[in-house]
Formats: structure tokens, C-alpha cells, sequence
């Protein structure tokens, strides 16, 4: 099934396994984006799908994994997952990038609420690029 391995810095030789319940990645086709994983503050691995608006954080103790779908500002339409995932430790919060429609997010650090930042689609022609794009125009991870 689907999950992340773990390991710590200190023991590399020790990776530990962790599966991710409802978790999926759609491949294939010529404009696929993958999803993305953030260290929060506290040491939360948040983990993105690029086909579902969900998350889902593994606690960095218990390693205890909770599905959550940050609920999108009135009329924003968030039937999509996110491309890049980031920390933004200034914000105390994610920002998280739709590659396939160009749209930047603002998750709240309790991963409750996402709001749209920008609306804008970039030249580019894959998902990569394209998410880096909108990372770099909107400058919040500098």
C-alpha cells in the first residue's frame, strides 16, 4: 500500500515504514504533477496528493497518521491536490501550489482552512516548472 519511510539522521540503517490510509497518486499522461511532503515546525511530515484536495499529517512521535481537507475560501472551487508543498515558518502555515491550474494557497498551520493567494497561470509547460514558477513570482519561501 500506499506510505512514506522514515528515518532518522542519527540511525539511517533504521527506516521505518509508515502507511498512509487513502492516499493515491494518478500516473502517467504528458501534464501529470506529483505530489509533494513538508516538515512542519513541530516535525509533522504533511504529506500532498496532486489528484485529491486532502492531507495527510504523520505525527513525528506517535507516527500516527490523520487525514485532513483544508476547507478553500468561499467560491474558490478546490477540487484538486497540491503540486508543492512548503512550510513557511513566518506565516506559521503551508503554502501550497496547484501545478495543473496555477494557483497558489495559504494553508493554516492546523491544516483547517486554505486560502487562494494567487490566480495565475505561468508560461510553462510541466507541472514542475510550472509550480516553481509561481513559487519564485509570489517570493514566499525566500
Amino acid at each position: 500500500g500506499a506510505g512514506v519511510a522514515i528515518y532518522d539522521p542519527a540511525a539511517p540503517d533504521r527506516v521505518l515504514r509508515v502507511p498512509v490510509p487513502g492516499w493515491r497518486h494518478i500516473a502517467g499522461g504528458p501534464h501529470r504533477c506529483l505530489p509533494d511532503l513538508a516538515l512542519g515546525a513541530d516535525g509533522a511530515a504533511v504529506i500532498s496528493s496532486e489528484s485529491a484536495p486532502a492531507l495527510w499529517r504523520v505525527d513525528p512521535k506517535t507516527m500516527a497518521v490523520t487525514r485532513h481537507e483544508p476547507r478553500p475560501d468561499p467560491g474558490s472551487d478546490k477540487g484538486f491536490g497540491f503540486t508543492v508543498l512548503r512550510y513557511v515558518p513566518a506565516r506559521h502555515a503551508y503554502l501550497g501550489v496547484s501545478g495543473p491550474r496555477g494557483t497558489i494557497w495559504l494553508i493554516d498551520g492546523k491544516l483547517r482552512t486554505a486560502h487562494m493567494l494567487l490566480r495565475r497561470v505561468p508560461v510553462e509547460r510541466d507541472c514542475g516548472a510550472r509550480a516553481a514558477a509561481l513559487v519564485r513570482q509570489f517570493g514566499l519561501l525566500q
